[in-house]
């Protein structure tokens, strides 16, 4: 296991993400998006965001599992319906889903390499570790959930 598997809680290495692309819009020159556009885009992708993490938690949550990104191996449950059926990882899509809303109101382009870093290291960090615990656990029932349900969306 390396040393940053499961270590950083998703929500928080999303935080330390966009406080790093504030810092960065600072020094970085913006583009001009009309704020009608500026803020239609936000909006919508918190609400797209908004379908993915709350109700993704709340099935953990309803399935008696933990929802401890850093302590995966205390799964009671491979949770497989609600939103799960659409992204095996919606959770994280929803942290994705927030940092490109704060890259369109920060409105600067070059600030679209902070989801990228986070969904490379998630997926490298946290996904994969996590994906070979659920394969310990439940075997070919999450090899069968994996070939229908991708890990994005």
């Amino acid at each position: 296991m390396n040393k940053l598997e499961n270590r950083i809680p998703p929500p928080i290495l999303m935080v330390l993400v966009a406080i790093i692309m504030y810092f960065i819009a600072i020094i970085t020159p913006t583009i001009y998006i009309s704020n009608l556009t500026r803020w239609g885009l936000t909006a919508f992708l918190v609400i797209l965001a908004g379908f993915f993490g709350p109700p993704a938690f709340k099935t953990f949550l309803m399935a008696n599992t933990t929802t401890d990104p850093i302590n995966i191996d205390k799964t009671s449950t491979l949770v497989t319906w609600g939103v799960y059926r659409y992204s095996r990882n919606p959770m994280y899509l929803s942290l994705t889903l927030l940092l490109c809303a704060w890259n369109i109101w920060l409105a600067r382009p070059i600030l679209i390499t902070g989801p990228i870093l986070f969904v490379i290291f998630i997926s490298r960090f946290q996904i994969i570790p996590e994906e070979l615990i659920l394969l310990e656990h439940y075997g070919s029932q999450y090899s069968d959930y994996k070939k229908l349900v991708r890990r994005w969306l």
